[in-house]
């Protein structure tokens, strides 16, 4: 029989730090330098967001590790094929969590996992939108992507355009007008750090301290109920 050691190591606490750090560090830096500091601080976000989940996902698989190995089946012909079939579902699960990125991969697996709707949980749907526009964003940023938009004038008034602009900068922009954490849109500036302001930042950061409290709070609920909840279990012979 062979034994594994397994071992673990957080590196997501690291995000919280570093936006932390640059947000202190944000008063006494130049408008670019600034600018810049934001731009990392929906990073760091973002990023830590996505280790909380990993982590709370692979604590759900634990669990049902943990609960599986109470299962006592004394006939060897049944015990093997059963072990054999589950320690491949959590092979299988895990493999998974370690591809997931990003808040739909996620909650597509912790609903398999919990069952229910985890955005729509009512503790975590009022920052359900927020967070898919961070991950948006994210992506965008961590790419380097250029901010590109154009309009195509029908007279002399630049309101009289009809705006084409589309992708993850687009759909920040449209939230943050909609929830008035900015105030002017692209196109009416025409710079690419017009989203990387202190507010922009200080909202993200706010909306993500909600969402994990509310993540945790859910899985520590579904795991409960699942200690509450009886199995009937066929009786053999």
């Amino acid at each position: 029989m062979a034994i594994h050691t397994h071992f673990h190591g957080r590196i997501f606490p690291l995000f919280e730090t570093m936006a932390e750090a640059l947000q202190e560090a944000r008063p006494s830096q130049t408008d670019e330098v600034r600018d810049s500091h934001n731009m990392t601080i929906i990073l760091c976000r973002a990023c830590l967001v996505e280790g909380v989940l990993e982590e709370q996902a692979y604590r759900v698989i634990e669990y049902y590790r943990a609960k599986y190995r109470q299962v006592n089946i004394p006939e060897f012909t049944t015990r093997k094929p059963v072990n054999t079939f589950v320690n491949r579902m959590i092979e299988d699960l895990e493999s998974r969590v370690g591809r997931s990125t990003g808040i739909e991969n996620f909650s597509t697996l912790l609903n398999s996992l919990l069952g229910g709707s985890l955005l729509s949980d009512p503790s975590i749907a009022p920052c359900a939108e927020g967070i898919r526009v961070m991950f948006q964003l994210r992506n965008v940023i961590a790419h380097g992507r250029a901010v590109r938009a154009s309009i195509q004038l029908h007279g002399l008034e630049l309101d009289n355009g009809e705006e084409d602009f589309r992708g993850g900068y687009s759909m920040a922009e449209k939230y943050l007008l909609k929830t008035g954490i900015i105030d002017k849109k692209f196109t009416s500036r025409g710079a690419g750090n017009w989203i990387f302001s202190d507010g922009v930042a200080d909202h993200f950061t706010l909306i993500t301290g909600q969402f994990m409290s509310a993540l945790v709070k859910y899985i520590d609920t579904a795991l409960e109920g699942l200690e509450k909840s009886t199995i009937a279990v066929p009786r053999q012979g």
